[in-house]
């Protein structure tokens, strides 16, 4: 099960786009036309396209609630860095020798300390099912000093390993882990949460959600703050990985996808007369030349711009005017029968 560092020190995310480093930043998403494979997908399901916002930003009172509560916790956990000089950055590691050893030691002692309470106090009255007279028989005893004991072992063989927080060594691309990584890693990771649905971690969910926000923001993509910002842009967004390797298999077959979409759209407004009131639709091409879509060759669709190609299925959308009689969603999986993942290359 994949813990989560407070503020993703030891994450990486994923980002959308034909470039592989950002994209959008969402939540849950049943019917993508670029992410698919049902409940199996191990972390968020992702939809580009409007019909997110409306998912995120409904009326109903669970998702007000949880729209305010993800933007307290972001403010809550906002940093001011804006300092001079050096001292700021050395306060957010361990150091070569340690130097901040007592700072580590209270950061994670506080954490821990913080978790017992908030176990303690979650039906307070309810019996211990560790008690002191267990604690002085023989069996535990014994299972305390083995435990002891592999742990000595797990230190000795880890000073073995390579020296990556020392400036001595740069053999490698690793480095030293932060101390907000380390203290968040150790926090987060007492809670044992299960990212793969809102359910199954409430806190740490909404800690992703912004951790994603947070890196869109740094590259200079688009972060809606509101409703209304989400009708000037496609959202950002992206989702925390088990490591870089998936990060990057992913980001290509994202970025694959979305390249061959606006084909995908060709062929169906072609193909299917559920979309033959869309076939008059116009792009705009990277010269700044309007053009319909029905109309440009194959080169041209594979230069759409990304934003342009996000767009297509909520203009058909807006071309069928069919908002009572077939739901979005539907339209997202009709789309789907002739994207790239169904059809594979011809």
């Amino acid at each position: 099960m994949r813990k989560y560092a407070l503020l993703a020190g030891v994450c990486h995310i994923l980002f959308f786009s034909t470039e592989l480093e950002a994209g959008r930043f969402g939540r849950v998403g049943l019917f993508s036309p670029f992410i698919e494979g049902g409940a199996s997908f191990t972390r968020v399901k992702v939809r580009h396209s409007s019909a997110f916002n409306h998912r995120f930003f409904s009326s109903s009172k669970s998702d007000k609630e949880l729209a305010s509560f993800a933007q307290d916790l972001r403010d809550s956990v906002k940093k001011d860095l804006n300092h001079s000089g050096k001292a700021s950055i050395k306060a957010c590691f361990l150091g070569p020798r340690a130097e901040n050893l007592e700072l580590l030691e209270s950061l994670v002692s506080e954490a821990i300390k913080d978790h017992a309470y908030w176990r303690r106090n979650f039906y307070p009255k309810d019996p211990a099912h560790i008690t002191e007279e267990l604690k002085r028989s023989q069996p535990y005893l014994e299972t305390v000093d083995t435990l002891r004991k592999h742990l000595r072992y797990l230190l000795v063989d880890l000073k073995r390993s390579l020296p990556t927080s020392s400036p001595r060594y740069q053999g490698h691309m690793n480095w030293e882990v932060t101390l907000p990584s380390l203290a968040g890693y150790f926090a987060a990771m007492l809670y044992n949460q299960n990212g793969v649905s809102f359910e199954g971690s409430p806190a740490t969910t909404m800690l992703e959600v912004q951790v994603g926000e947070d890196l869109c923001q740094m590259i200079g993509y688009n972060v809606p703050t509101n409703k209304d910002d989400n009708k000037a842009k496609i959202p950002s967004w992206g989702h925390l990985t088990c490591d870089g390797s998936v990060a990057n298999i992913e980001a290509l077959w994202s970025a694959r996808n979305l390249k061959f979409y606006p084909l995908a759209v060709k062929w169906a407004l072609e193909s299917d007369d559920l979309f033959k009131d869309a076939r008059e639709l116009t792009v705009k091409l990277p010269t700044g030349e309007e053009k319909q879509l029905l109309s440009l060759d194959e080169w041209s669709l594979l230069n759409i711009e990304s934003d342009q190609a996000l767009e297509l299925p909520v203009r058909i959308y807006a071309l069928l005017n069919k908002p009572d009689s077939m739901p979005l969603d539907v339209l997202y999986n009709r789309l789907a029968k002739f994207s790239i993942q169904k059809r594979g290359l011809k």
